[in-house]
């Protein structure tokens, strides 16, 4: 039980930290996935169509935190940047980011 509750508030805890990581990046709503990749210098690990256009994935390294001895939690920072074609859908500059959020511990 003493267990269940130490990795139930580490993943609480991840939760905040993607909340706080999802808040910083809200200024770059309303930009352009070039303009993200030109201040940020980070580059997406993968792409996909959506309805309403492209989600953009950023995947950090995967960390491994010991909550408590013998206890061990595994997880990465995964960043969704949710865009809309606002020209040709082929360079960065036409994806205009609508939504980002962060996921785990960033």
């Amino acid at each position: 039980m003493r267990h269940a509750i130490v990795v139930g508030l580490f993943l609480l805890s991840g939760v905040a930290a993607a909340s706080e990581r999802s808040a910083q990046l809200k200024p770059y709503i309303g930009l352009t996935m070039a303009d993200f990749l030109r201040t940020t210098r980070i580059e997406p690990s993968d792409s996909y169509d959506t309805p309403r256009g492209r989600m953009f994935l950023i995947e950090g390294p995967d960390a491994a935190i010991t909550v408590s001895p013998g206890v061990v939690v595994q997880g990465g920072c995964r960043i969704f940047i949710e865009t809309v074609a606002i020209g040709t859908r082929s360079a960065a500059d036409n994806w205009r980011i609508t939504g980002i959020t962060a996921n785990n511990r960033c």
